[in-house]
């Protein structure tokens, strides 16, 4: 059978491509390896039912906002729903004996910064002024391609001046007060690009929201649009080929020798590598010395805590050990002492209410190692992370029941030329990735996508992959591939289940959350 489309991979780049795709008018053959679609969502299981990571956390969902635009632009908005963080501090920052509530709005977030460091308010207002400016210009400059990239010196000079340099080199800048620059830069060490650290902090600027049922609902609901219009998702299906004709995909081969013939094939950038059909290219550069290598570490448990008297609510908790540590964003370990200097703490029950069951919590503890000290901890690490975490859940090393620990591959450290490469991709691709103007593609008819090209996360991946489509449809912008909303998506305060949850024993947790403080 011949498509119109075929899409390898199912994760979110994949289905949000296919789905655009299907509402341009091609059948779609969508391609996963595993065996579910979307496998990559690493949900935990917690009794009967599974529970995201933090990681699925996004932004931009208030009305009008870039996400929400692309949910109901491909007529998945009426089939979703979102649970807002605590709008009052969806980030808690604990930097030693310190703590900073990061509120929905920047304005808001400034003020708050300057009320308590009243001498650094004209620092903040020059800080968030160039934020600002550095997104702005970089949205600006996303819609030009070829001999337009030169009018971005005239177009986008912040961003030229600032985004490659790191947010240490702004910070030092605008900010003199060392702890306020850790509370600036603790969620995203000094050396990320500053363009980067823009992006995300307008992604976020009007509030995180928490997939309600979980990132796989978002998954089922772009399935669906897929199939409704003559599409199909296989599993278990691997392709091990491109079909090519004179330098043009027409097709894919699979593990089982079936050849699948398409008009048009969309994949993985990466992936495209391992096929064996990728341009010349200079040897790949590790961005940081390998003694800079770290390993993100994860565990996840149910307690039977009472955690809203804890002072915990559907916010996350960024805990550091001190002001050092959350200037490097919790990437600097001094290998003697051999401690956790940070803990990333979310509680998945408080995010998304309906998720509980029996009175229990389900908690997920992240933080990034060494990978010699991982290696030295071995079997001890889950239980260092938990006696971690003591300081801010007492009772959870004890309370804690079937903890699972998972060990991420290697991270290192950001470096600005290599991040912006990626991340900024759709602001100032060719700019910014040392070719004046790309060529043509490799491959005719293969449109392809890289992971974290637009942002980190669920959103990054969501955009990576309508980006793909609009690159396989030939429109100018991306929002060319969304129609006109059938629906609006439904958001719901986490923190207020009762107003629209049904009560019952299981879900009900009357307690008022009170102020978060450390254990002693």
């Amino acid at each position: 059978m011949s498509w119109d489309s075929v899409v390898i991979g199912s994760g979110p780049e994949g289905l949000t491509a296919g789905a655009a795709l299907a509402r341009a008018g091609h059948r779609v053959l969508v391609l996963e390896e595993r065996d579910v679609p979307w496998c990559t969502a690493r949900a935990f299981t917690m009794n009967d039912r599974s529970a995201d990571p933090a990681a699925h956390i996004v932004g931009d969902l208030h009305e009008g906002g870039g996400l929400r635009r692309i949910f109901e632009g491909l007529g998945v908005g009426p089939e979703l729903s979102f649970c807002e963080l605590n709008p009052d501090g969806f980030d808690r920052l604990l930097i030693g004996e310190e703590r900073f509530d990061h509120p929905r709005g920047l304005t808001r977030w400034q003020e708050r910064l300057a009320a308590r460091f009243p001498g650094e308010r004209a620092g903040l207002t020059r800080y968030f002024e160039l934020l600002g400016r550095i997104h702005e210009e970089r949205e600006r400059c996303a819609s030009l391609r070829g001999p337009e990239l030169l009018k971005a010196p005239w177009m986008a000079p912040t961003l030229l001046r600032w985004g490659l340099l790191p947010l240490g080199a702004l910070l030092e800048r605008c900010v003199r007060d060392p702890l306020l620059r850790a509370a600036l830069s603790a969620r995203a060490p000094a050396g990320a690009p500053l363009a980067l650290h823009a992006a995300m902090a307008a992604h976020h600027a009007q509030g995180r929201y928490y997939p309600r049922g979980g990132a796989a609902r978002i998954a089922q609901a772009l399935i669906r649009i897929i199939r409704r219009r003559g599409g199909e998702v296989r599993a278990q299906t691997r392709v091990t080929r491109l079909l090519l004709d004179r330098n043009r995909a027409v097709g894919v081969e699979t593990n089982l020798g079936e050849r699948i013939h398409a008009r048009r094939v969309v994949c993985d950038a990466a992936l495209v590598r391992q096929l064996g059909r990728t341009p010349p290219a200079a040897p790949a550069r590790d961005p940081a010395p390998r003694r800079h290598a770290l390993r993100p570490v994860r565990v996840t448990c149910t307690v039977d805590l009472d955690l809203r008297s804890m002072g915990f609510d559907s916010g996350n908790v960024w805990w550091y050990r001190d002001r050092d540590a959350a200037l490097s964003g919790g990437t600097t370990h001094d290998l003697d002492r051999a401690d956790i200097q940070h803990l990333f703490v979310s509680v998945t029950t408080l995010k998304d209410p309906a998720h509980r069951r029996d009175g229990l919590h389900a908690v997920e503890l992240v933080t990034r190692l060494p990978a010699t000290l991982v290696t030295r901890w071995g079997h001890d690490l889950g239980a260092r992370m938990l006696a971690t975490a003591e300081r801010l859940l007492p009772g959870v090393h004890r309370a804690a029941r079937l903890p699972q620990v998972e060990i991420g591959a290697p991270l290192s450290l950001p470096d600005a030329r290599v991040t912006v490469r990626s991340a900024l991709q759709s602001a100032t691709e060719a700019l910014l990735e040392g070719v004046p103007f790309p060529g043509p593609p490799p491959v005719e008819r293969l449109s392809t996508y890289r992971t974290g090209a637009f942002s980190h996360g669920l959103a990054g991946a969501i955009r990576a992959g309508l980006v793909a489509a609009q690159r396989a449809l030939g429109l100018e912008r991306p929002e060319d591939c969304l129609g006109a909303p059938t629906g609006t998506l439904r958001v719901y305060p986490a923190d207020r289940p009762e107003e629209w949850l049904p009560s019952t024993d299981e879900t009900r947790d009357p307690t008022p959350p009170r102020r978060l403080r450390q254990a002693a």
